[in-house]
């Protein structure tokens, strides 16, 4: 896959992606379900698109089911 290092993203996408998944329901559903890497991209992606506090959700929600040793774990199972 190619990396481009710079993209444009038309605003009523931007707003759609962060209407849908900056969704703290939706992160709570599907957080525990995502790898330690996905729930990284997808909480760039909402930080890059303006929404920082929809990425901290995200990792909220994964970091309640992390294993000890992995990237989120916390003893509270909130994010670092």
């Amino acid at each position: 896959m190619a990396i481009m290092s710079t993209a444009t993203i038309p605003t009523p996408l931007a707003a759609r992606f962060l209407d849908v998944w900056g969704d703290a329901y939706l992160a709570d559903d599907l957080g525990t379900r995502l790898t330690c890497h996905e729930v990284d991209v997808l909480a760039d992606m909402l930080a890059a698109l303006g929404d920082p506090g929809a990425a901290a959700t995200w990792i909220g929600a994964h970091a309640v089911d992390d294993d000890e040793g992995d990237a989120h774990h916390t003893l509270k199972g909130s994010p670092q």
